[in-house]
């Protein structure tokens, strides 16, 4: 019964806190609260369901700033997944946008009237979230951009070109090449005019220890030789990937890896 009377005190507490609305945005996941520092009536807050929320009366009320920022997300895919926000320390009208789960960059330099995609050069896109910027105090040229890169997204990528690799067929390294030849009848006019000689005929070769190996292929089976030729080349640019996604995933373990042992340290 002593531990029923303490659970009905904590209850009545909660029922008596009071909160007032603002207006401010709809609602998901909100993350940075941003105040001009020369006019402290003038915020900004992100939600990544509502993109860019401002107020010009300290908060009394809001309107949301999404003009130029195309990136779009949810079920219906019209929810503005702004995550950071970062106002320039040199010039208050010009505003840093990252969005979350999703590549996406965007400035203003109009205090949030409208904005233009600055992203160029970041070649991660699904699953990266930017989630802070820094500018230079002396050079508003130089940004330094934080980000995440969900090592689930990665996995789940890492499986798909996984099972592209499985479903490949035989595969052979080598080329293809067509050509016209002589027969072994010396009288044969194909020996005096190179537009008698006959063919075509085609030869798969390869090159193993230093020495290339040649194998006549029927004109019937070029297709399916063809198709060896091409999975062997798929099978390497899909090994590639998956080198590129493992050393991102095993460089995302180790950095955790670091974190836990000073944390347990």
């Amino acid at each position: 019964m002593k531990y029923l009377i303490i659970i009905l005190s904590v209850l009545t507490i909660t029922v008596n806190a009071q909160w007032i609305k603002t207006g401010g945005p709809i609602g998901g996941l909100g993350y940075n609260i941003r105040i001009d520092k020369n006019n402290k009536n003038i915020m900004y807050v992100t939600d990544a369901w509502s993109g860019v929320n401002k107020s010009t009366d300290g908060g009394q009320t809001w309107f949301a700033a999404n003009n130029g920022i195309t990136s779009r997300t949810g079920p219906s895919d019209d929810a503005i997944p702004v995550f950071s926000l970062t106002i320039d320390h040199n010039n208050s009208n010009v505003l840093w946008v990252g969005t979350q789960g999703q590549r996406g960059v965007f400035k203003s330099t109009d205090a949030g009237n409208s904005f233009t995609r600055m992203e160029t050069g970041i070649i991660e896109n699904e699953g990266l979230t930017i989630r802070n910027f820094e500018i230079d105090p002396n050079n508003s040229d130089i940004i330094f951009l934080s980000a995440e890169l969900s090592v689930g997204v990665l996995g789940n990528e890492f499986d798909r070109v996984k099972g592209e690799v499985c479903s490949i067929s035989y595969l052979k390294k080598g080329s293809l090449t067509k050509c016209y030849q002589t027969c072994g009848n010396p009288g044969c006019r194909c020996h005096k005019d190179e537009k008698y000689r006959h063919g075509p005929y085609w030869w798969w070769s390869t090159k193993e220890d230093g020495k290339t190996k040649s194998i006549l292929v029927p004109e019937g089976m070029l297709s399916e030789v063809r198709s060896y030729i091409d999975n062997y080349r798929l099978l390497k640019s899909r090994i590639k990937i998956l080198e590129e996604i493992s050393e991102k995933i095993i460089k995302i373990r180790i950095e955790n890896y670091k974190m836990q042992q000073k944390k347990s340290g």
